[in-house]
């Protein structure tokens, strides 16, 4: 049997701890958001919140559309409707892990991090 080889796009593995970090990075042109496949966050703060929205996968059925295992949300760029890229928030994941139902709650309650 001959092995087939499968070739994907190169995806870029991003960590950060906050938002604001990787959010800094795109105002310097370090990065574009348009190479990112996932990023890993130790907490979300605010500052970047105004040009980010997180959306929530870990509520309800949402995270039926997760690419990577354990993304906690979806990052989508003001302005626009699709995802920019996948994200774990490791403070959220830790939390809901800890309890669920005070995590979903707490999530829902954050402005601009819904579904």
């Amino acid at each position: 049997m001959i092995p087939i080889a499968c070739q994907s796009a190169t995806q870029v593995l991003e960590y950060k701890c906050d938002l604001d970090g990787l959010a800094r990075d795109f105002d310097k042109q370090l990065n574009s958001s348009k190479h990112i496949g996932l990023a890993i966050l130790w907490k979300v703060s605010g500052e970047a919140m105004s040009r980010t929205e997180l959306r929530w996968l870990l509520i309800g059925r949402s995270g039926e559309v997760r690419q990577h295992y354990g993304a906690t949300h979806l990052a989508y760029l003001t302005g626009s409707e699709e995802p920019a890229f996948e994200v774990i928030v490791l403070e959220d994941l830790v939390r809901f892990l800890a309890d669920r139902n005070d995590e979903v709650a707490r999530q829902k309650a954050l402005p601009g991090r819904g579904l």
